[in-house]
């Protein structure tokens, strides 16, 4: 007995249905065989059901997995972008940390050149009123 190879059945099974057909159309009556036909028929269609039911599942985690490396890749994108901009803000930071210091450099400067300016005015107010007084009695 000959027979075609399917997609869904895979040669042990085959084997066991001609070896069942075999033992059966030895010693039984046109309608077990039927009978033994049918219910084989019936559970290839269970097992086409299920590798159909395998084979949908395979293609849908195909999917996620193809949607999940899509979102990866976007993900790494995003944080190479953040990570860049995290980079030039610590750039950014470390400018005006600088420029802060420069700041606070000058403003001490300006400030004891201040203290000096008030203390040379005082110093000259109290002596030009020194003098007036001493104009004042002469």
């Amino acid at each position: 007995m000959s027979y075609s190879k399917t997609k869904y059945v895979d040669d042990s099974l085959m084997e066991d249905v001609f070896n069942k057909l075999n033992r059966l159309g030895k010693y039984a009556s046109r309608q077990e065989l039927l009978d033994e036909i049918r219910d084989l028929n019936m559970d290839l269609e269970r097992e086409k059901k299920m590798l159909e039911t395998y084979r949908s599942r395979y293609e849908t985690k195909q999917s996620e997995s193809s949607s999940l490396n899509k979102n990866l890749h976007s993900v790494r994108e995003y944080q190479s972008s953040l990570m860049k901009e995290h980079k030039e803000l610590e750039e950014k930071y470390e400018k005006l940390k600088r420029q802060n210091e420069y700041q606070k450099t000058d403003i001490q400067v300006l400030k004891k050149e201040l203290d000096s300016k008030e203390l040379s005015y005082f110093l000259n107010r109290r002596r030009f009123l020194d003098t007036l007084q001493v104009f004042k009695f002469i």
